[in-house]
């Protein structure tokens, strides 16, 4: 992994998450990879990692209107099975 690549991976910030024990398995998890990935990137898969970098590079209000889309899709959808529950 190169110099750069192991710079922008702590560059990426941890969005909201509703839950707090939710918020903290994330948190936790989070900084063990990015952790792991600055400190001993030749124990990940390179496939991995590069997934791994990908997602730390996605802005923050990308992942919120996403997040935001989904909520909005669902509620549509579980409308529609509505009749048959």
């Amino acid at each position: 992994m190169t110099q750069c690549a192991k710079s922008e991976i702590g560059s990426g910030r941890l969005d909201s998450v509703g839950h707090p024990v939710a918020a903290n398995a994330a948190a936790l998890v989070t900084h063990a990879i990015r952790a792991g990935l600055r400190t001993r990137p030749n124990d990940f898969d390179p496939a991995v990692c590069d997934r791994l970098l990908a997602g730390a590079m996605i802005p923050s209000a990308l992942v919120d209107r996403a997040q935001k889309f989904r909520r909005w899709y669902k509620a549509r959808v579980m409308e529609l099975f509505k009749p048959l529950m």
